[in-house]
C-alpha cells in the first residue's frame, strides 16, 4: 500500500464472559457433581502511528484474566487464576527498495491455584528487520531474533535464543533461484546445554519452451542442509533433529486405514502462519464431521518419533486439550496400520503448534488422525476455523558425550523433464524424465524414465489416451526397474452423461524382488435433469510380491445429490469396500467395509436452518454402526438490535452406544453500532455405557469495539 495512503488508527476492544455451569455425571462408581464460576476478562488496543509516509509506528497488547472456581464431589473448593499480558509495538521503515524495523513482542502467562505458590512464565522477543528488493538484481531479507523464555524464579524455564534467519530471491524469465538460512544459537541455563543450529536451503528451478512450443524442458534442484552442535555439562542430553518430509499429505476420511492421501505442499512449505486447507475447529451444521487425515511422505523409511502440527492461533487450555491424536504408518499410501494414540501431546504456551510425541517408528509414510472441535468443549463456538498450517517431523537423538558433539542431516533433491511433440494428429508425446534423491544417511532414490503419450478422440462421443513408460535408477541403494502403463477410455453420449473407464499398471523390479500393481476403475457421472445428479464408481486394485504375497482392494460407490427445492438438498451415498491379504504359510487377512449415507439440509426460510444425516457403516459378521447427527439453527430476528438464536444438535452413535444431545438458545441485544450483549444457555446430555453426564451452562458476554 502506498505510503501517503496510510491514516493514523486506534482501536481498544472489551470481551468479558461469564459462565456459569454445573455438571452431573452418573456411573458404576456412584455420582459426581461439579459446579464452576468463571469470569474472563479480555482487553485489546491497537493503534498505527504515521510518522512519516514511509515510517509507521504499530503498537498496543492484549490483557486477559480467567479466574475460576469449582467444587467437584468430594474435593475441596478450589479457584485457578490464569492472566496473559501481551504487549507489542513495531516501527518499520519502507519504500519501493528497502525495508527495515525493529519490533519487541512480550507474552507473560501467570497461573496460581488454590494451595499453590503460582508461579509466571515470560517470553520476550526483540526482532529487527531489513530488506533490499533492488531491480532486476536479487532481493534480500534479514530478520534477527533475540529472544528469551524463563519463569519469574528461573527454576523449571530459562532459555536464551538467538536467531538470524536470510531470505533472498530472484527471478528472470523462467529462471528461479531461492536461498533460505537460519542459524540459531539457544543456550537452557536449567539443563545446562547449549545447542547451535544452521539450516541451510537452497532452491533453483528454470523452465521453457522451445521449437514453437514443441518442445518444453524443466529442471529444478534443491539442497538442504541442517547442523546441529550440542554442547552438555554432562552426557546423556536429547535434543530433537527435524526430518525434512518429500511431500506433505492429507484427506478427510472415516476409514483411515484404508484410501491414499493426496498430496498437500502448502503443509511443509514452512509457513507457520497460512492455512494448509485442512480445518480442525468447529463444525458449522451440515458440514464434514469426519476425520482428518494430515501426514508426510519421506520418500524413504525414516525414524520417526514426534511430531508437530501447527495451527494459526493460540487455543485455551479446554480446547487444545480436547484432541486426540491417532498415528498410522504405511509403505505404499494405500494400506495405513494404525500404530499408537498419542495421549501426551501439548499445546504452546508461546508457540501456536501441538507437540506430539510417541515411541520411535520406521516407516516410509506417517499420519496423524485428528477429529474436529467437539461442540460439547467450553469455549468451542468461539472457534468454528483453527486452520492447520504446518506438519513438522522429528527424531531425538542423545548427546553420548560431554563435550561438543554435532548432528547432521541433508538431502540433494534434482528433478528434470523435457517433453516433445512427436505428431498433431494422433496427439503423440516422447516424455523424459531423472529424478534423483540423497540423504545423509546415504539413501539414494534414482529415476529415469523415457514413455510416449498417445491422444486421440475416436467418435464425436469417443475418445481414448494411453501412456506407456520404462523407468530405470535405485531404490533403497538396490537397482529398480520398472514398466509403468495406462490407458482411459472416455464416452459422453449425451452432453449431460460421462464415463470414464481406466486401467493402469506398474511391473518393477527391486534388488531382483518383483513388485506388481494393476487397477481398474469405471467412473460415471449422470445430470439426470436439472437438481438431480447421479455418480457411480466402482474397481479394483491389485498388488503381488514375487515372495506370493498379494493384496486386493474392490470399491464400489453410488452416489445422488437431489435438489428438490431451491433451499432443499438431499444426498445420498452407498459404498463397499473389501481388502484380500495372502501371505505365503498364513492365512489369509480379509476386512471388508459398507457404507451407506444419507442427509438432508432444509432452509424453508432464511433465518431457518435444518439438517440430518444418517451414516450407517459395517463389516461382515460384525454389528453394523449407525451415526445419526441431526441439528437445527433458527435466528427468528437476523436484522434487529434485539436477536434471538436457538441451536440444537443430536449424535447417536449405535454401536459405540454413545449419544450426545446439545441444546442451546441465545439472546443477543445490539446495545448501540460499537457494543452487544450476549446471554446464552447450553444444555449438554451424553450417555455412554456404564456413565451419564448432564451439564448446564449460561454466558453472559459483554463486548466493545471502540
Amino acid at each position: 500500500m502506498c505510503g501517503s495512503a496510510r491514516a493514523d488508527t486506534f482501536s481498544f476492544t472489551v470481551d468479558d464472559y461469564v459462565i456459569s455451569s454445573d455438571t452431573t455425571t452418573r456411573g458404576i462408581g456412584g455420582v459426581t457433581q461439579t459446579d464452576s464460576t468463571e469470569y474472563q476478562q479480555r482487553y485489546s488496543l491497537l493503534f498505527t502511528k504515521v510518522i512519516s509516509p514511509n515510517l509507521v509506528l504499530n503498537g498496543g497488547g492484549q490483557f486477559e484474566k480467567d479466574i475460576t472456581d469449582s467444587k467437584e464431589t468430594g474435593s475441596p473448593h478450589s479457584t485457578n487464576i490464569a492472566t496473559y499480558v501481551q504487549p507489542f509495538f513495531t516501527l518499520m521503515y519502507s519504500d519501493p527498495t528497502f525495508t527495515a524495523g525493529i519490533g519487541y513482542y512480550e507474552s507473560s502467562i501467570g497461573q496460581k491455584s488454590t494451595g499453590t505458590a503460582g508461579d509466571t512464565l515470560v517470553n520476550r522477543d526483540w526482532q529487527g528487520l531489513f530488506g533490499w528488493r533492488p531491480a532486476g538484481l536479487p532481493s534480500i531479507d534479514l530478520k534477527l531474533d533475540k529472544i528469551d523464555t524463563y519463569d519469574v524464579n528461573r527454576t523449571g524455564t530459562d532459555t536464551s535464543e538467538n536467531e538470524v534467519t536470510v531470505n533472498s530471491h530472484y527471478g528472470y524469465k523462467g529462471l528461479d533461484l531461492r536461498y533460505y538460512g537460519t542459524y540459531t544459537d539457544t543456550t537452557n541455563k536449567i539443563g545446562s546445554t547449549e545447542t547451535t543450529e544452521l539450516n541451510q536451503n537452497l532452491r533453483g528451478a528454470y523452465s521453457d519452451s522451445f521449437l514453437g512450443g514443441r518442445l518444453s524442458f524443466a529442471t529444478s534442484a534443491n539442497i538442504e542442509e541442517d547442523r546441529l552442535n550440542v554442547s552438555a555439562s554432562v552426557p546423556g542430553a536429547t535434543v530433537a533433529v527435524q526430518v525434512f518430509p518429500f511431500a506433505g499429505l492429507s484427506t478427510i476420511t472415516d476409514t483411515p486405514t484404508l484410501g491414499a492421501l493426496t498430496t498437500n505442499p502448502a503443509l511443509i512449505d514452512g509457513n507457520l502462519t497460512v492455512s494448509a486447507g485442512i480445518n480442525i475447529g468447529l463444525p458449522s451444521p451440515g458440514s464434514d464431521l469426519r476425520p482428518r487425515n494430515i501426514g508426510l511422505d519421506f520418500l524413504n523409511p525414516t525414524e520417526v518419533n514426534d511430531l508437530r502440527v501447527w495451527v494459526d492461533r493460540t487455543l485455551p487450555p479446554a480446547v487444545a486439550a480436547s484432541f486426540s491424536w491417532d498415528i498410522y504408518t504405511s509403505n505404499d499410501n494405500l494400506s495405513w496400520t494404525f500404530y499408537t494414540t498419542a495421549t501426551s501431546a501439548t499445546f504452546g504456551p508461546f508457540l501456536n503448534r501441538f507437540d506430539i510425541p510417541f515411541a520411535a517408528v520406521n516407516t516410509r509414510y506417517i499420519k496423524v488422525v485428528v477429529n474436529p472441535l467437539n461442540a460439547a468443549v467450553s469455549g468451542a463456538s468461539s472457534f468454528p476455523t483453527i486452520a492447520v498450517t504446518e506438519l513438522q517431523a522429528f527424531t531425538t537423538q542423545t548427546v553420548t558425550q560431554a563435550t561438543r558433539q554435532t548432528l547432521t542431516s541433508s538431502t540433494e533433491m534434482s528433478n528434470t523433464s523435457a517433453r516433445f511433440r512427436i505428431f498433431n494428429v494422433p496427439l503423440l508425446y516422447y516424455d523424459f524424465s531423472y529424478f534423483y534423491d540423497k540423504t545423509s544417511s546415504g539413501q539414494v532414490t534414482e529415476t529415469m524414465s523415457n514413455g510416449l503419450e498417445l491422444t486421440q478422440r475416436l467418435t464425436s462421443m469417443l475418445s481414448t489416451s494411453a501412456q506407456v513408460e520404462r523407468e530405470d535408477g535405485t531404490q533403497a541403494n538396490e537397482k529398480r526397474t520398472a514398466y509403468v502403463y495406462n490407458a482411459s477410455l472416455l464416452a459422453t453420449p449425451y452432453r449431460t452423461i460421462t464415463n470414464a473407464l481406466v486401467f493402469s499398471g506398474t511391473d518393477a523390479t527391486v534388488g531382483g524382488h518383483k513388485n506388481d500393481t494393476t487397477s481398474v476403475f469405471l467412473n460415471s457421472s449422470a445430470n439426470v435433469y436439472k437438481g438431480f445428479d447421479l455418480g457411480m464408481s466402482a474397481g479394483r486394485t491389485a498388488e503381488t510380491e514375487n515372495n506370493g504375497e498379494r493384496f486386493t482392494s474392490d470399491t464400489a460407490s453410488l452416489s445422488a445429490n437431489v435438489v428438490p427445492y431451491k433451499n432443499m438438498t438431499w444426498s445420498f451415498l452407498l459404498g463397499y469396500t473389501t481388502e484380500d491379504e495372502t501371505f505365503p504359510g498364513q492365512a489369509p487377512i480379509n476386512q471388508d467395509l459398507r457404507r451407506a449415507l444419507v442427509s438432508l439440509s432444509y432452509s424453508p426460510f432464511t433465518n431457518l436452518y435444518l439438517f440430518g444425516s444418517l451414516n450407517a457403516t459395517g463389516q461382515a459378521g460384525q454389528r453394523v454402526d449407525v451415526l445419526q447427527n441431526y441439528s437445527v439453527n433458527w435466528t427468528p430476528f437476523p436484522d434487529g438490535a434485539l436477536q434471538f438464536r436457538f441451536a440444537y444438535s443430536e449424535t447417536e452413535d449405535v454401536q459405540a452406544r454413545t449419544f450426545e444431545r446439545i441444546v442451546s438458545p441465545e439472546v443477543r441485544y445490539n446495545i448501540n453500532s460499537w457494543s452487544s450483549l450476549d446471554l446464552s444457555f447450553q444444555r449438554i446430555r451424553q450417555e455412554s455405557p456404564g456413565e451419564v453426564t448432564n451439564s448446564r451452562s449460561i454466558i453472559l458476554n459483554w463486548k466493545v469495539f471502540l
